[in-house]
């Protein structure tokens, strides 16, 4: 059987379309056709793949049947169709080859449970709560035949949509895709359209919904990241190193974090669920590549650890309890560090960038900043770095300081800074976030 569909993509839909990553994130602007590039996708799998299930998650029924339901109605030849779509909760579309459409919406979490589910739509991410994508659809698309999604937003906060966004752009993460577009992609919306809205909206609003452009959050401890244009990857660095270790603590993960004398992100490393044999071997290939160094752990619950590196491996060690108000002071000093623009983060150090991006930070009814990853996202990779840049060291041919205790001294300075101006800059700092 021949079906033709008289429709005709515009560039940015044809690229997606032609894409086959398992995880495809469009963040697109209003009216850019994302919604419509998904519809279609959707067809075509339904109809290539026999017997499968499929679903569409909007952030509301209502949602989910105006802007899926309604318009795959509209889509498909009724010569395709097993019968009339069913209307009543959750709708669906049955194709006579046995696939079957259901809409549903993340407002109701548990009609989200089930397995088999072949292929995902998830409109308007960004609206749609992280622990509906981790907890309830992600696992779904994990039975035989793995299945795969699409997910599509314009954006909002730094959640998890612009984790997932940030993943399909990191070429060292597999099977993510994703896509910026703005509104002026779409040859049906004429471009007198988007000035117009260009004078009418406030520029924030613009920017996110027409350029499809995160605002930068209040809630943000790194608002400037300096991300090189060098890469990891061969990279020696200029010693001496500072190496920060987080343990992990539950699902977590091991992270380190290694900083060369120019302040440089030299390494990342990051493991899970291994034994403490494999993780002291992976801080010591670390040291052992990176030296000289002072290596600075996580020792919040045990200092034995702390004292097996020193007395096994012979490093030097100094161990960090993040109990009481430490761990507050270490952020605040990696960010004031990075605003002075003494850090440097690999153009490939994915994950690092991407848990620098959604830290953030709150105030307690007494006016105390707490700082913490969202809860959907894992914040390793931060304490490591924060570990490595709180280790004072100073390259003896002066060819570069850095010193992030506190403050910061610019490189090739000679002196250090009054301890009452470093406190000045940390209580600047400090303002800057609890005002932001």
């Amino acid at each position: 059987m021949n079906v033709e569909l008289k429709w005709e993509p515009h560039d940015e839909q044809r690229k997606f379309l032609d894409r086959d990553e398992r995880f495809r994130v469009l963040c697109w602007g209003r009216r850019s056709g994302k919604n419509e590039a998904a519809l279609i996708d959707l067809f075509v799998f339904a109809v290539e793949n026999p017997d499968s299930t499929c679903w569409w998650v909007s952030p509301s029924y209502t949602q989910s049947n105006d802007y899926g339901f309604d318009r795959l109605v509209e889509i498909v030849p009724e010569v395709l169709l097993d019968g009339d779509p069913k209307r009543s909760a959750p709708r669906e579309v049955q194709f006579i080859n046995g696939s079957v459409v259901v809409f549903k919406s993340a407002d109701r979490p548990k009609t989200l449970k089930g397995g088999g589910v072949a292929h995902c739509v998830l409109d308007e991410a960004a609206s749609i709560p992280s622990g509906v994508w981790h907890e309830y659809v992600r696992p779904t698309l994990s039975d035989k035949p793995i299945g795969d999604a699409v997910i599509l937003s314009t954006p909002k906060s730094k959640n998890w949509f612009h984790d997932v966004f940030r993943k399909g752009q990191d070429e060292s993460v597999g099977g993510y895709w994703s896509s910026h577009a703005t509104t002026f992609v779409n040859p049906f919306v004429p471009d007198s359209e988007v000035e117009a809205a260009k004078g009418e909206l406030p520029t924030r609003i613009f920017e996110q919904e027409y350029l499809a452009e995160w605002q930068q959050d209040g809630g943000s401890v790194f608002p400037e990241i300096s991300i090189g244009s060098y890469s990891m990857d061969g990279y020696e660095g200029e010693s001496p190193f500072s190496i920060g270790v987080d343990f992990a603590r539950h699902e977590a993960y091991t992270a380190v974090v290694v900083l060369d004398a120019v302040g440089r992100v030299a390494d990342t490393r990051r493991t899970q669920a291994v034994s403490w044999r494999e993780i002291q071997g992976m801080i010591e290939g670390v040291a052992d590549r990176y030296a000289p160094n002072t290596v600075r752990v996580d020792a919040t619950r045990d200092n034995k650890i702390t004292e097996d590196l020193r007395r096994e491996s012979g490093l030097t060690v100094e161990g960090v309890s993040f109990s009481g108000g430490r761990k507050r002071e270490l952020i605040e000093n990696l960010a004031a560090t990075m605003e002075q623009g003494e850090i440097e983060v690999a153009s490939d150090a994915g994950q690092l960038q991407r848990e620098l991006e959604a830290f953030e930070y709150s105030v307690t009814s007494r006016g105390h900043p707490q700082y913490s990853a969202p809860s959907d996202m894992d914040d390793d990779m931060v304490d490591a770095a924060a570990l490595a840049a709180h280790q004072d060291f100073t390259d003896r041919e002066n060819k570069s300081v850095l010193t992030p205790v506190l403050g910061s001294v610019r490189r090739g300075s000679s002196g250090r800074r009054s301890a009452r101006s470093k406190t000045a800059q940390a209580e600047r700092q400090l303002e800057r976030l609890r005002h932001n």
